[in-house]
């Protein structure tokens, strides 16, 4: 309805809303840090349970979890192949909700 009376809204209005999306995935997770470290971005804490990092090593093959200190380290992915520039921005963001919410799918968080 807004987009409809005011139009499309800005791409900071859209980015906000992307980061609210984000931290509320994080929340729901137990999240309390995300950060980028090079080309690689931290996800931590998140305990995550066997079968979940059956999963994270079946669906993303260069992360790597410490059990630890449940921290999750995560490539931040290119935009095409080899050479082409990583994810940022509005996309990245998507990335890691997308990521959450493969990992730990809403229904195992009531477990």
């Amino acid at each position: 309805e807004l987009n409809d009376r005011y139009g499309e809204p800005p791409e900071q209005t859209q980015r906000l809303a992307a980061i609210a999306r984000l931290r509320i995935r994080c929340r729901e997770h137990g999240v309390t840090e995300v950060g980028l470290a090079g080309e690689s971005v931290k996800v931590s804490p998140l305990l995550l349970l066997d079968s979940e990092q059956v999963r994270l090593a079946r669906l993303y093959k260069a992360a790597n979890y410490r059990a630890t200190t449940h921290t999750v380290t995560l490539p931040i992915p290119r935009t095409a192949g080899m050479g082409s520039p990583r994810l940022r921005d509005n996309e990245l963001i998507d990335y890691l909700v997308a990521f959450l919410t493969t990992i730990k799918p809403p229904e195992s968080l009531d477990a």
